[in-house]
């Protein structure tokens, strides 16, 4: 599963260059959150890895990014 997150990792990189605020420190940030939140709750990490990775990765086109994102992830 590690090979998958890291090449998550790298898509979300390219993905989310040149969003502004939204861009891979943004995607990081989330990313580290949400992982510190999860072993509280004692999520799902993989699944949650990838869903916080993912979650910003549309936000080039007009609309609702949110479920952009999650449909392209």
């Amino acid at each position: 599963m590690e090979s998958v997150l890291n090449s998550l990792r790298e898509q979300a990189k390219r993905r989310t260059k040149g969003y502004g605020c939204h861009s891979w420190d943004h995607a990081e940030r989330v990313h580290d959150l949400c992982l510190l939140i999860g072993r509280r709750e004692e999520a799902n990490m993989e699944v949650l890895s990838a869903a916080a990775l993912l979650h910003d990765i549309e936000r080039s086109r007009e609309g609702e990014h949110a479920l952009q994102s999650a449909r392209e992830a």
